[in-house]
C-alpha cells in the first residue's frame, strides 16, 4: 500500500516489515491528478493538470508522453488485460486509447453533461467487465467497451435524497472505487461514503451509507476490504470488511498506520479543498441559465432587446470614432508631410542646380587602391547607381544588399565593368546588430583603410501595425548608420592621412533634418525609388503616372548629387547639404529642441 499527495513530485515508497523505504522520486511538469501502477509496479502512469499522461519506468526518472487532452485530466484507469487506457477530463469527455500505442484512439464515451471526476473498472467475471464513470452531473455511467456504448446511467443524487443521510445531496464527488459487485463513492468534506451494490440480472441498486470519524480523503476497495483515509488524528485509517452482504468496520490490521505519529500529524494537517471545475464555455452557459430563470418572459425579451441595442449602439459609436480619427490623421499627415514634399518638389523643378561631379571624381580616382563602401545597393535605388559610377572609375566597391538573390542580379548587371575583386557584395540585415557586427568585423580583417563610406540603406513609412515595424525603421535609419560610422571611422581617417581623401556621407530623407539631426547628413532630393513602396495610395498613383518623371529625379541623378557631395573639395565637414549648397534649418521642420537633442544623443551613443 502507498499513500501519495498530489503535488509536482511523487515519491514511491516500498512497504517493508518495519518501515518505508524511498524507491524513486518522479517530478511532473504540472501538478499531478492521477497515478496508476501497472506491470506489477514496474511502470508508473501519471496524469497532470495540463492534460498530459506520462509513463515512468524505474529506475529511470525520465518520463515518456503517452497521450494528451486539451483539457485537465481528472482520472485514468487501465482495462484488466492492459489493452486499453481510459482517461477522463473536465470537459465531459472519456477517451479510450489503445495501449501501448496510445495514438490509436479506440472510441469516445459520450453521455455525461458535466466533468467526469473518476473512473473504475468493474470485472463481473472472466468474460464480462464494464467501465464505470462518476460525473459532476450527479450520475454514474456504466459503459460497454470497446464500442463505448452507455448501458446504464445511475443517478446517485436521487438516491441521496431518498436515503436522507448525512451526505448532502449537492455534495461534490471525490472518488469512485469499484469491486466485482459494488462500487463506493466518497465526497469532498463529507465524513461518510456511499456504497452501492448492483444486481446485474435486474439492474437493481442497493445503497448503504458508511459513516466515518472525519472527512474522507481517499479510499481503496480490493478483495472485499475497504480502506478509508480520513481526517482524524487518532484514527487516520479505518477498515471495513464485506460480510453478510454489507460492510462492517473492523479494528484489526491498522495499528501500524494509526500508531505512526508522523502519519497522524500529516493527515491532521491536510486540507480538502474542492474547487469548481468549469469547462470551456461554461461561463456563458451559466449566464444563459441565469437569464432563463427569469419568471416573466416579457422582461426577458426586453432585457435581450436592450442588450442587443446597446451592443449595436456601442459598435456604431466605435466605428464612428475610428472613422473620424482616420480622417484627422490623414489631414494631419497631409499638412505635415506633403507640405514639406511640395516645397522640395517646387525647388527641385525650378531651382535645382545641375551638379557636376566628374571633374572631382576623376581627380579622386587617381588614388591607388581606393575603396568605397555603399550600403543599400539593391537594384533600382541610389546605391546601385553609386556602385555603377564608381566601378566605371575603377574603384573597388563593397556593396551591401538585403536579399541573397540580389547578389546574382548585381553580378549579371555589372559583369562587363567589374569582377569579383573590384565588386564585393555582402548580404547584411541592418535591422540586426549581429548581422551588422559580423559585416564590420569582416571588413576590418580585409581592408586597412576606406576612402569613401556612403550610408544609404534606409526604410520609410513602414506600417506601424506591429512593434517590429517601428523597431525596424528606428534600427535601419538611425542605429545602423551610427554603428557603421563609429566602427569604420578609423579606416576612413587612415585613408585621409595616407591618400589625402577620406569621407563619410549619410544620405537623408526630407523629413530627417530637424533641429540637431541636420548635422553630418546630405539630402539628395526627391528620387523615384522603392523607398516609397509603403507610402499612401495617393503617392502610389502619382509614382505610376507619366507626370512623375518630370518632377522626380531618377536614381542616377540622385546618385550624381551624392557623389558631388562625396568628392567636392569645397565642403565643410559636419554640415547638412541640399541642392549642392549648405542649408540652414527650415522652420517648418523644427520639432521640440529638447526631444530632438535627446534623440540625437541616443542615436550617437
Amino acid at each position: 500500500m502507498s499513500l501519495f499527495r498530489k503535488t509536482l513530485s511523487f515519491a514511491v515508497l516500498a512497504v517493508g516489515s518495519k518501515a518505508y523505504s524511498l524507491e524513486i522520486k518522479f517530478t511532473t511538469p504540472k501538478q499531478a491528478t492521477s497515478l496508476v501502477f501497472i506491470n506489477d509496479g514496474q511502470s508508473v502512469i501519471i496524469a497532470d493538470r495540463a492534460g498530459n499522461v506520462y509513463q515512468f519506468e524505474p529506475p529511470s526518472s525520465k518520463p515518456s508522453v503517452l497521450l494528451g487532452h486539451i483539457s485537465m485530466i481528472l482520472d485514468l484507469v487501465f482495462s484488466p488485460d492492459l489493452r486499453y487506457i481510459v482517461s477522463c477530463d473536465r470537459d465531459n469527455r472519456i477517451r479510450v486509447s489503445n495501449f501501448p500505442n496510445t495514438y490509436n484512439i479506440e472510441t469516445f464515451c459520450v453521455g455525461h453533461k458535466d466533468f467526469v471526476r473518476s473512473l473504475g473498472w468493474m470485472k463481473v467475471d472472466d468474460h464480462l467487465s464494464f467501465l464505470m464513470s462518476a460525473s459532476g452531473d450527479g450520475t454514474i455511467g456504466i459503459w460497454q467497451l470497446p464500442i463505448g456504448k452507455l448501458i446504464y446511467l445511475y443517478n446517485y443524487r436521487e438516491s441521496l435524497k431518498r436515503l436522507n443521510s448525512v451526505i448532502p445531496v449537492d455534495a461534490e464527488i471525490s472518488k469512485l472505487v469499484v469491486d466485482e459487485q459494488c462500487f463506493v463513492l466518497s465526497f469532498f468534506n463529507v465524513s461518510a461514503c456511499l456504497v452501492v451494490q448492483i444486481d446485474f440480472s435486474k439492474w437493481n441498486f442497493q445503497e448503504t451509507v458508511l459513516k466515518c470519524d472525519g472527512p474522507v480523503f481517499d479510499h481503496i476497495l480490493a478483495e472485499g476490504l475497504l480502506y478509508v483515509v480520513q481526517k482524524c488524528r487518532s484514527n487516520p485509517v479505518v477498515l471495513f470488511s464485506f460480510e453478510a452482504n454489507c460492510f462492517k468496520r473492523v479494528e484489526s490490521n491498522l495499528q501500524r498506520f494509526n500508531s505512526d505519529a508522523e502519519l497522524c500529524s500529516a493527515v491532521d494537517q491536510c486540507k480538502s479543498v474542492a474547487l469548481p471545475l468549469i469547462k470551456f464555455g461554461s461561463f456563458f452557459d451559466k449566464r444563459e441559465k441565469e437569464l432563463t430563470t427569469l419568471k416573466n418572459e416579457n422582461w426577458k425579451k426586453i432585457a435581450l432587446h436592450l442588450h442587443v441595442y446597446w451592443l449595436l449602439k456601442k459598435h456604431i459609436l466605435e466605428n464612428m470614432i475610428y472613422f473620424f480619427l482616420l480622417i484627422f490623421l490623414n489631414i494631419f499627415h497631409f499638412f505635415h508631410f506633403y507640405a514639406i514634399a511640395v516645397r522640395a518638389v517646387i525647388q527641385q523643378m525650378f531651382f535645382w542646380k545641375k551638379l557636376c561631379f566628374e571633374k572631382y571624381l576623376s581627380e579622386m580616382s587617381k588614388i591607388h587602391n581606393r575603396t568605397a563602401i555603399i550600403t543599400g545597393a539593391d537594384v533600382g535605388g541610389i546605391g546601385c547607381e553609386l556602385v555603377r559610377i564608381l566601378l566605371q572609375y575603377n574603384w573597388t566597391v563593397v556593396a551591401t544588399v538585403y536579399d541573397v538573390d540580389m547578389i546574382t542580379v548585381l553580378r549579371e548587371l555589372f559583369k562587363e565593368i567589374a569582377d569579383e575583386h573590384s565588386l564585393v557584395i555582402e548580404v547584411v540585415d541592418f535591422s540586426s546588430l549581429n548581422s551588422i557586427q559580423s559585416f564590420l568585423e569582416k571588413l576590418k580583417r580585409k581592408y586597412d583603410k576606406v576612402n569613401l563610406l556612403v550610408n544609404n540603406a534606409a526604410v520609410m513609412l513602414t506600417p506601424f501595425t506591429e512593434v517590429k515595424n517601428v523597431e525596424l525603421q528606428w534600427m535601419v535609419n538611425f542605429i545602423a548608420p551610427t554603428v557603421v560610422t563609429n566602427s569604420l571611422q578609423t579606416l576612413v581617417c587612415k585613408a585621409a592621412e595616407d591618400d589625402g581623401f577620406g569621407r563619410i556621407i549619410s544620405v537623408s530623407s526630407i523629413e530627417l533634418f530637424a533641429a540637431s539631426l541636420n548635422q553630418n547628413w546630405f539630402y539628395n532630393g526627391v528620387v523615384h525609388t522603392r523607398l516609397y513602396r509603403h507610402t499612401s495610395w495617393l503617392n502610389q498613383r502619382f509614382l505610376k503616372s507619366a507626370f512623375s518623371k518630370y518632377i522626380l529625379l531618377t536614381p542616377a541623378e540622385g546618385a550624381a548629387n551624392v557623389l558631388w557631395t562625396a568628392c567636392s573639395p569645397n565642403l565643410r565637414s559636419g554640415a547638412y547639404y541640399e541642392n549642392g549648397v549648405e542649408v540652414s534649418l527650415p522652420k517648418m521642420d523644427i520639432v521640440d529642441d529638447e526631444e530632438a537633442l535627446q534623440l540625437f544623443l541616443v542615436k550617437r551613443n
